[in-house]
């Protein structure tokens, strides 16, 4: 889902850390693509939380944070 939102789908990485409390995304993406992510006023984010939210749900996960972030490879 994330890689079909920004113009460079290869610098684009998503890992779970579910040692983490609650469990966590972490999206990094290029420079450029931060803002794709991000939408206006943060609705694209807020669109992915959802997503994010409910399909922990179904699989009956307490609770999963989402961390969108630069990748450091191309900062």
């Amino acid at each position: 889902m994330i890689r079909s939102l920004v113009d460079q789908p290869e610098a684009a990485s998503v890992q779970v850390n579910q040692d983490a409390m609650p469990a966590t995304l972490i999206v990094r993406v290029a420079p450029g693509d931060v803002g794709k992510i991000i939408g206006k006023q943060g609705r694209t984010a807020r669109s992915i939380r959802v997503i994010v939210g409910a399909s922990a749900q179904k699989f009956k996960h307490p609770s999963v944070a989402v961390d969108i972030g630069l990748n450091h490879r191309d900062a």
